[in-house]
């Protein structure tokens, strides 16, 4: 089938297509609205700190406000106590645990929760940042979708399938499926959604053992969602694990595992584990909801991972032993699966994967009705010729003549005539005045800031696309760094910056 600009795309995608059209005319049917269809009866968002906590309340407020969510249900915005980091399954833990400080446990267990884990500072996608993951602008929607609209309307359908519990989601991935077939949320335990994956994707998320291996079948039979059960969750394995364990099946020739996304678990599961992890305090290290949780469910788990540390950001003394403890408790849960046979999985956390999904990746556009611009305004000469293919606006003023490369995206921005943005950018909340010229492969952003008690003012951030931000170093040996795919020294000597304040910024 082919869309307007006459790409054809196969037969799944299109199926993908229609089902998200649905839910997005559903939840758009309700945006600013008292919810009258099955829904969540509570949405909570988790943030790293209580500054973090205070930003998130006021753009819930502004978001209400404005009628961009739905009316009728109860937001939260809950925050990870000082200390350790404690990782999305100490999350978990935390929000059950404030939800009981709010509700009676009688609401709460007749109640559909969807949690969104939004900790974090985004630093692979610095344009999140400021306003956190959960608030991305997106290209859709009118008014614009952010992420937290965007979970809310992928996941629509859940809730009529679904018991009282927590829909744990995400805050930098989209999941887009054919929500055909006969499937639901109500079996006791945990219940985590599986999408056919090449192998290779496999070893960077986790993959699910079976019990009855004759379900892959159903890839090829056309069967879009399929529910089973798992005996093993494997977390990050190798490839030759995954063939050693036979979960490996042919799709178009290809080798292909059943990868995770996102779970539910029932209420009854979810309070028995909060209740347990009071046995455990202080929450002092960083639980995974995925490498802890789902890696201890299934008959044939094995406490052998909890000695692995290799995806934990710091180790600490008690990880290993409480680990152990969390496994012991999970030990015997069922794990429930639903493949979405008909799925696709993409993750947007990363500058990178935003330019490739937004710009380049038409399937993924076509599959969920993203645009090329949405809320742009344009002056100028109208006889110039736009064309906006590999490129992606959300909420912009262009005064033409002025030109946006390919590869680019811009959010919040005024482009003014005679000026220019490069290939491979991304810019945001940026004035560029007049005859101004961004250069190719630039990341830009400016953000508001209070110094000393003094608010209003502004700071403009900017580096390379592809540098690191992550990566550190010592104040005295900046060469490891990159600047502009520069050693950092020497773009710091270019720039005419002198070390003292090189210390001060880069500090």
């Amino acid at each position: 089938m082919a869309d307007a600009e006459g790409h054809d795309f196969p037969q799944t995608s299109c199926n993908i297509r229609r089902s998200m059209q649905q839910n997005l005319q559903i939840f758009d049917s309700i945006r600013g609205k008292e919810v009258n269809i099955p829904f969540w009866d509570i949405v909570v968002i988790t943030a790293l700190d209580e500054g973090q906590r205070n930003a998130y309340d006021l753009q819930l407020k502004s978001k209400l406000a404005r009628g961009e969510l739905p009316l009728g249900v109860k937001y939260h915005v809950f925050y990870d106590p000082p200390g350790p980091k404690i990782g999305n399954g100490g999350s978990v833990l935390v929000t059950i645990g404030d939800l009981l400080k709010i509700y009676e446990e009688k609401e709460l267990m007749n109640s559909k929760i969807i949690m969104l884990p939004a900790g974090g500072y985004s630093q692979r996608l610095p344009n999140a940042s400021v306003l956190g993951k959960a608030f991305t602008a997106l290209p859709i929607g009118d008014p614009t979708y952010q992420m937290l609209e965007l979970q809310l309307a992928m996941f629509i359908e859940f809730p009529r399938h679904m018991n009282p519990g927590i829909f744990v989601a995400a805050s930098d991935i989209l999941v887009v499926f054919n929500s055909e077939g006969d499937w639901s949320f109500t079996k006791p335990g945990f219940t985590a959604l599986a999408h056919p994956s090449p192998i290779h994707i496999g070893t960077t998320h986790g993959v699910f053992v079976l019990n009855d291996h004759e379900k892959l079948a159903s890839v090829q039979a056309g069967c879009p969602i399929t529910q089973t059960t798992c005996k093993k969750f494997l977390h990050k394995p190798s490839m030759d694990i995954m063939r050693k364990h036979g979960i490996v099946f042919l799709c178009d020739e290809q080798e292909y595992v059943y990868t995770d996304s996102v779970f539910f678990v029932d209420w009854r599961t979810a309070k028995n584990l909060y209740d347990f992890s009071q046995q455990i305090q202080p929450i002092d290290c960083e639980i995974d909801a995925y490498g802890d949780f789902l890696q201890a469910l299934g008959p044939e788990a094995s406490a052998d991972y909890t000695k692995n540390v290799a995806n934990v950001t710091k180790e600490t003394s008690s990880l290993i032993s409480k680990r152990k403890k969390i496994f012991e408790f999970l030990k015997g849960t069922q794990l429930n699966v639903l493949l979405l046979n008909e799925s696709k999985f993409y993750h947007l956390g990363t500058t990178m994967e935003c330019i490739h999904h937004f710009c380049d990746d038409k399937v993924f556009r076509y599959e969920s009705h993203f645009l090329s611009e949405v809320m742009v305004q344009r002056s100028g000469p109208s006889e110039e010729k736009i064309t906006t293919d590999q490129r992606c606006l959300i909420h912009c003023y262009q005064t033409l003549p002025s030109s946006v490369g390919q590869r680019t995206l811009l959010e919040y921005c005024n482009i003014q005539a005679e000026a220019s943005v490069g290939n491979n950018c991304i810019v945001s909340n940026v004035e560029l005045p007049s005859g101004a010229s961004i250069p190719d492969n630039t990341f830009m952003m400016t953000i508001c800031v209070t110094v000393d008690n003094v608010s209003g003012l502004y700071v403009t951030v900017v580096f390379g696309i592809k540098d690191n931000v992550k990566k550190m170093a010592p104040s005295d040996d900046l060469a490891k760094l990159q600047y502009f795919g520069l050693p950092l020294d020497k773009a710091m000597s270019l720039l005419d910056l002198v070390q003292v304040v090189i210390s001060y910024v880069f500090s």
